[in-house]
């Protein structure tokens, strides 16, 4: 099995003359190219996502999962006469069981928040990609009514 190239001239049109070893590298040096691009792009991407992330909902979160965590240990590892006495002298609010849930909440929609924002990127990301490699399989790939270069199956670095 033989992968075929289409070779086009610097002006868009079909070149004449067979592909040289030439054509092939140039081909091949600039695919591996824009996919590099691509890659750093999405690392990118994906790393500004999580420094928004930090910058919006960070020290938040942060403060919710300590005080999630604090209430959740004072009112699991207490009696009721141990809860009753802290309520009573303030150092637990009346409605400690309340917050908990009202402070999980929130942290449910940062979490969801975040997730969506995520699945987004990917999406956006994966859409890309698909392009450049629907592409980069077309210039490989040129329909009957062009020239086109065969390479030999075993070369993976035109695929």
């Amino acid at each position: 099995m033989a992968i075929k190239i289409k070779i086009v001239g610097k002006k868009g049109k079909q070149s004449s003359r067979p592909p040289t070893p030439h054509d092939i590298d140039t081909l091949q040096d600039r695919q591996h190219r824009e996919l590099g691009d691509f890659y750093t792009r999405s690392q990118n991407a994906r790393a500004d996502l999580k420094a928004m992330f930090e910058s919006q909902y960070g020290a938040n979160e942060r403060n919710l999962r300590s005080e999630v965590s604090t209430l959740e240990d004072v009112l699991n590892n207490s009696g009721k006469i141990r809860r009753f006495w802290l309520k009573l002298s303030g150092r637990l609010s009346s409605r400690a069981e309340q917050d908990l849930a009202e402070k999980r909440q929130s942290l449910e929609n940062i979490e969801m928040r975040k997730h969506e924002a995520e699945q987004m990127l990917e999406n956006r990301i994966r859409q890309e990609g698909e392009i450049i490699n629907a592409r980069h399989t077309q210039e490989r790939e040129s329909p009957a009514d062009q020239r086109q270069l065969e390479f030999p199956a075993g070369n993976s670095n035109c695929r």
